[in-house]
């Protein structure tokens, strides 16, 4: 016990320390944020931008589109197409994987966010993994119980388990680099 009240003694003595002699942590730097004509739209859930010079692949964060073999995976496509295809948006980075790709939430240009298009619609199971969000939850309980999109079917199969069947299939096959994390 005299331990720990020394160890929380000395923290806080060199935290003051720290935060007199001007040491003390930084604020956090302002999430990073990318800004794109985009060029090709991948899947419901995956698309490049141009931002400045470079290209970037995008991934939706809060969302996951069925594949584009699956049933509703070429309709995620024509959807996401739709709203962004050439156009500017805005992309919140959450992440960057190994593979190079960003994860982001994703703007539209009259300020919407695509993934909450997509789970409303009814063409995209709401994800935590990134962006914990109870809204997209929410979009994804009234496109089940309306039946909207691929929830017209029984039990649509997730993209996850078709990932992972078709890498079990196919070894050697493209896996999902968000899979992987």
């Amino acid at each position: 016990m005299k331990r720990q009240r020394a160890n929380g003694w000395f923290i806080a003595a060199i935290t003051g320390l720290a935060g007199w002699a001007g040491l003390a942590a930084a604020p956090p730097a302002a999430a990073e944020e990318l800004t794109g004509r985009v060029l090709t739209v991948l899947s419901g859930d995956t698309f490049q931008i141009i931002s400045g010079r470079d290209l970037v692949t995008i991934r939706l964060a809060g969302a996951d589109c069925p594949e584009r073999q699956q049933e509703f995976g070429g309709m995620a496509k024509e959807f996401t197409e739709e709203r962004i295809g050439g156009k500017t948006v805005t992309v919140d980075v959450r992440e960057h994987t190994p593979q190079g790709q960003v994860i982001g939430e994703t703007r539209l240009p009259d300020g919407r966010e695509l993934s909450r298009e997509l789970v409303a619609a009814g063409l995209a199971w709401s994800q935590d993994r990134y962006a914990p969000d109870k809204e997209l939850r929410d979009l994804e309980t009234a496109a089940r119980n309306g039946r909207r999109g691929l929830w017209a079917r029984k039990r649509p199969a997730t993209p996850w388990e078709f990932r992972q069947k078709d890498y079990e299939n196919r070894p050697g096959a493209p896996v999902d680099p968000v899979d992987q994390i």
